[in-house]
């Protein structure tokens, strides 16, 4: 059996981008263990109704009060009938230690009962409508121009928000689940549910006696299946708790190893431990410090004082771009995004009360908005942990995720400053070309002030308008199908037009006075 644990640590480094000459490693140290795996299995009764479509008429259908006290009746028999769980439990005896787990990690129904009925429908209530899941009755939508923040814009008539186009203002829309019946027909199913609880434990002789530093009390979670895998685990013992638990005892005598590193440029030492073979017990959050220039980037240029600040965002755009885990993130980002959107659109939210009905609205909008940017850091940091083979920690990709997703939903923001600056620019423009064209007498030297005028135009809408760049470093990007879903670019080609539309119209007024 192999020893060398820094071999297997160069290679898990080496794919998230950790040159090997960077890293140093101190020599490491052994020693013998045993390794436990318990499997503790437990059950609960569930229920779960299924929607029937369509219902034939031979079928044997009952009222709701049938329906209830079919699903009480069975939830007696299974919490009180413990031999089904026996017969479960001894047929595990037979699996290995990593089929274990895998089984554990799904859901395994046992004695399923059925029975089919017509009960109220649980999403309205048998009123036949429901709240708009668009607006969550509300009537109105934060405006996707502005985002609903102070001040508002031309579309929502600086409110914040607009008119619901799913209900129309109503609030309430036909009930999508009985389709406006008040009833529905369903296949309620009573069983018996399985859960597992594992855990791998390291048993020392004497530890003290190997290492200068304490072993690891708990091992990662996210490298029990390699463990799993790679060690030869026998069954010691399989036995039912007073409880009815059943839990089954794993044990497997080998050793573990233990080293510290550190990498070139980063002021902090490691710890590594891992098997002989290399596997990991604990993996180290090293990208927690290679990336944490990174997260802050993202967290000032999303809210910090560099909001307004096009070359911070462009910045970041093309560092983003040029690593390939967080380029994996833009790849996916639009995807998810209208993923979410489309959840936290379709769920129901309930609210409370509020004394004033544009604040409770307010508020409510506000709350579908966060909502949605906490679904998409998570489904974003999930992704993001994987890839970097969870060798950062949970809260950093998440604060990681947070502030990108926070980076994106800002890129829409513009402060009151930068309307004056356009008013400013514009007028410029149109001064500079009408001065220029009124000592001017030939055809020829008007045409190159024209073709100047024009120049500086364009000059003024590309530099002075930090959304046509951001919008030009996107595409170049490509990860984004429909990049006007994070920047508007309404306000900026209209300014654009009309700086170029008042510089041809002055030269032609010029041109027929002359």
């Amino acid at each position: 059996m192999s020893k060398d644990i820094k071999v297997p640590l160069r290679e898990l480094l080496g794919k998230v981008d950790v040159r090997p000459d960077t890293v140093s490693f101190t020599d490491p140290l052994f020693s013998e263990v045993t390794f436990v795996f318990l499997a503790n299995w437990f059950y609960t009764v569930e229920s779960k109704d299924t929607v029937i479509k369509n219902v034939v008429g031979t079928e044997n259908v009952v009222d709701e009060e049938a329906l209830k006290e079919f699903e009480r009746f069975n939830r007696d028999v299974l919490e009180k009938d413990k031999t089904i769980q026996k017969s479960f439990s001894r047929s595990l005896e037979g699996m290995t230690p990593s089929e274990l787990f895998k089984l554990g990690n799904k859901i395994n129904r046992l004695s399923v009962r059925k029975a089919k009925g017509q009960c109220t429908c649980p999403d309205c209530g048998g009123s036949q409508k429901m709240n708009c899941p668009n607006c969550s009755g509300f009537g109105m939508i934060i405006c996707p121009s502005c985002q609903g923040r102070d001040g508002g814009c031309a579309r929502c008539k600086k409110t914040g928000y607009i008119e619901c186009p799913t209900c129309r203002g109503a609030k309430k829309i036909p009930c999508q689940k009985c389709k406006g019946k008040g009833s529905i027909y369903v296949e309620r199913q009573v069983y018996l549910e399985t859960h597992c609880a594992p855990l791998i434990k390291i048993e020392f002789e004497k530890a003290e006696d190997c290492f200068s530093v304490p072993p690891p009390s708990v091992i990662d979670y996210n490298c029990y299946q390699k463990l799993l895998d790679s060690l030869d685990f026998k069954l010691s013992d399989a036995d039912t708790q007073e409880d009815y638990h059943f839990l089954m005892t794993y044990k497997c005598e080998n050793s573990i190893g233990y080293l510290k590193f550190c990498i070139a440029g980063i002021n902090k030492i490691f710890e590594y431990w891992a098997t002989a073979s290399g596997v990991p017990l604990v993996i180290p959050p090293v990208l927690d410090y290679v990336y944490s220039s990174m997260r802050s980037d993202l967290i000032d240029t999303s809210v910090g004082r560099s909001l307004v600040s096009a070359d911070a965002k462009i910045l970041v755009l093309n560092n983003l771009k040029k690593d390939h885990i967080f380029y994996t993130l833009l790849r996916a980002f639009e995807y998810d995004f209208d993923l979410v959107t489309k959840r936290v659109k379709n769920q129901a939210v309930e609210t409370d009360a509020y004394t004033s009905k544009i604040f409770s609205m307010k508020a409510k909008l506000e709350s579908i908005v966060a909502s949605r940017k906490e679904e998409l850091t998570k489904v974003l940091s999930k992704k993001l942990l994987k890839v970097t083979q969870h060798l950062m920690s949970e809260s950093f990709a998440k604060d990681c995720c947070m502030g990108l997703v926070e980076f994106f939903a800002n890129l829409k923001y513009r402060r009151k400053f930068v309307t004056m600056a356009w008013n400013f620019g514009t007028l410029f423009v149109w001064g500079m070309t009408l001065l220029l064209t009124s000592f001017i007498g030939s055809s020829g030297m008007m045409f190159l002030c024209m073709i100047l005028s024009l120049v500086a135009s364009a000059l003024i809408s590309y530099f002075g308008s930090k959304n046509l760049r951001i919008f030009e470093i996107m595409l170049t990007l490509k990860c984004f199908k429909n990049i006007t879903k994070f920047i508007d670019l309404n306000y900026d080609i209209m300014r654009s037009l009309i700086m170029m539309a008042g510089v041809f119209i002055i030269e032609f007024v010029v041109s027929n006075l002359q």
